[in-house]
């Protein structure tokens, strides 16, 4: 049987990413604030974006984090004043198209492109998260029947068995050992961590067996909600089938080549490597919000306080 993958606008929603930052007894110099660009994807279209500096729009520059993909991100330095040298209120406010996805059995009307060969090898690579090349998880690999994948597999059931038996086996946690021991290569042994960990497992899985798989870093589509990881992987004549390993451990059925229009990547894939301007180049697993840096005149850091805030509301058209 052939499938695709079928996209439906769902909504266009305004979400804002914000932080307010205070050092009551710090004289800040400089603040340099970074944050990936959200994508272009199958689920999403970043219609426009504007950066908000207490309140008041500002200009802010895109640039490149320094890993292989040299992913969007956005950049800004703000030297500052009397209104910043204490503390900032900044974020970004995006307006973006939502789409739903759904593998459904049908046939393009003209066949799909295959992925190019600098994106294969991207979403192939191993990495230090994503660390299938190691000893610790070739050999779980061979240890866990229906773990490699046979000549005669089609990529798509191979992927629905991994999914599956990560779904029936996984266990959610919040335990922050386990979580600050989440690759593959450790957490395939438990197989306990969080929609981060599992993700990046069945992305390890998959590219260890030859299929391009890849992480999606963001927020679920709703004020104050939490940050969410899922995953997707590449099938030659379909394209990116969707996989939420976390979200299918209650209802397995509907979140294998199903996303729902109900969430906002930030970026794809993990380990960004970002240019911290004077403390040298930093690798993050995932950024699903701001990473910032100060210089200071003096002071202290004593009495800080961080809030981020993440909202969204429906477009009405």
């Amino acid at each position: 049987m052939n499938y695709i993958i079928r996209a439906d606008k769902v909504k266009s929603v305004k979400a804002r990413l914000f932080i307010d930052i205070n050092f009551p007894s710090l004289n800040v110099k400089e603040w340099i604030l970074v944050t990936p660009k959200p994508p272009e994807h199958d689920t999403q279209s970043l219609r426009k974006y504007q950066a908000l500096l207490n309140g008041a729009p500002t200009d802010i520059a895109v640039s490149n984090e320094f890993g292989p993909m040299r992913r969007d991100i956005f950049l800004e330095r703000i030297n500052a004043d009397a209104r910043t040298s204490r503390g900032i209120n900044f974020g970004m406010e995006y307006e973006f198209d939502l789409y739903a996805r759904k593998l459904v059995p049908g046939k393009y009307d003209k066949p799909l492109e295959d992925l190019d060969e600098f994106s294969r090898k991207a979403y192939l690579r191993p990495t230090n998260t994503v660390d299938w090349d190691s000893g610790e998880f070739q050999s779980w690999l061979k240890e866990t029947p229906g773990m490699l994948k046979n000549s005669s597999d089609k990529d798509i059931v191979f992927a629905y068995n991994v999914y599956r038996y990560i779904t029936d086996k996984g266990v959610y946690t919040t335990d922050k050992y386990l979580l600050a021991n989440s690759k593959p290569s450790l957490a395939c042994r438990t197989l306990m961590t969080d929609c981060g960990g599992f993700a990046t497992l069945f992305t390890a899985v998959m590219r260890a067996n030859g299929i391009p798989a890849r992480t999606l870093d963001g927020w679920w589509a709703v004020s104050g909600a939490q940050t969410h990881c899922k995953a997707e992987f590449w099938a030659g004549g379909i394209g990116w089938v969707p996989v939420d390993i976390t979200s299918g451990f209650k209802n397995p059925d509907r979140f294998f080549g199903r996303d729902y229009g109900d969430f906002i990547t930030i970026h794809t894939d993990n380990d960004l490597v970002i240019d911290t301007i004077y403390w040298g180049q930093k690798e993050f697993w995932c950024d699903q919000g701001w990473l910032y840096w100060i210089t200071s005149n003096g002071g202290s850091g004593a009495g800080q306080t961080f809030k981020g805030t993440w909202t969204v509301e429906k477009i009405k058209e």
